[in-house]
């Protein structure tokens, strides 16, 4: 194996190839900064017509596109859930 592709931990020695396969389990809330169960101030951007008000965060969604962080929020008084950008919240 090439010695670029390896990389060392203090203890382990860990291949590329390894790294692959736990990679989506490494950090996969990292960058987040609110946590499943907490409530939030949404505030929508001026492209939504989403009442503004407190929702519960339900899922952290991984970066998808443009390394936005992006969450599932639930109102009390809606049926459905929304997604958010974190930009978009703020805690109450």
């Amino acid at each position: 194996m090439n010695p670029a592709c390896r990389v060392r931990s203090s203890r382990w020695k860990w291949y590329v190839s390894d790294l692959r396969i736990i990679a989506p389990f490494l950090g996969a809330d990292m960058g987040h900064k609110y946590r499943i169960g907490q409530d939030v101030f949404y505030r929508p951007s001026i492209k939504y017509t989403a009442a503004p008000g407190i929702y519960k965060i339900i899922k952290t969604l991984p970066v998808e596109s443009e390394d936005r962080l992006r969450y599932r929020i639930k109102s009390a008084g809606e049926m459905f859930e929304r997604t958010a950008d974190e930009s978009e919240l703020t805690l109450p």
